[in-house]
């Protein structure tokens, strides 16, 4: 089983700032998913969770560090744009 990971303490307080901060629902799922995902929770049990398949479940989380900052920085983008 692969889960999302946070590499150190900044990542960790990005992630619980953006949780803390975000507007948008679907971001918001997101980061959630992510966060109980670092927390060991399966695929099948995030998406029974969220009620959406287990594709979406992958597609959610950030593969690496870079795949992290494009996400929140287009996230950010987006937001300005409104």
């Amino acid at each position: 089983m692969i889960y999302a990971k946070i590499e150190n303490p900044e990542q960790e307080k990005r992630l619980i700032d953006e949780l803390k901060t975000s507007k948008d629902k679907n971001w918001y799922r997101r980061l959630e998913i992510i966060e109980n995902s670092v927390k060991g929770v399966s695929v099948e049990q995030l998406s029974r969770i969220f009620n959406v398949s287990q594709a979406t479940i992958h597609t959610s989380m950030p593969l690496t560090k870079a795949d992290w900052m494009l996400s929140s920085q287009l996230n950010q983008q987006d937001v300005h744009l409104r």
